[in-house]
């Protein structure tokens, strides 16, 4: 397991060179997830607590990898994630329901340049 504290100045520094490389259009939903609050927090890596429940998901998960899980300190927070592809901030049971959501999955489609024939 790796943890390391940090004092207030690296952290600001940490958090100014996570979002300089950033895409732009990404920056927003970035910066929602260092609000005071959450900074207080001390981020843990740690397995992923989406796991169990991501294997019990029948339909495709389009767009897995551009979901990224927050993890706190206490565990009794639960964990927030991002998407990257549509700049949401979610709960669990709601990246689990974006996740096979039309909309997450086509923005992945043509994002990876698949594209779906109308038969209309």
């Amino acid at each position: 397991m790796f943890y390391s504290q940090v004092n207030e100045f690296t952290l600001i520094l940490l958090i100014k060179l996570v979002l300089s490389v950033v895409a732009p259009e990404y920056r927003s939903t970035y910066k929602a997830m260092f609000t005071p609050e959450m900074l207080n927090k001390k981020v843990f890596n740690r397995e992923l607590r989406c796991d169990e429940q991501i294997k019990l998901i029948k339909e495709p998960l389009l767009g897995l990898n551009y979901v990224i899980e927050f993890q706190f300190e206490n565990l009794t927070d639960p964990p927030k994630y991002i998407c990257e592809l549509c700049h949401c901030k979610c709960s669990l049971q709601a990246i689990l329901l974006h996740l096979v959501n039309i909309q997450h999955q086509k923005k992945f489609l043509v994002i990876q340049q698949i594209f779906v024939v109308n038969k209309n």
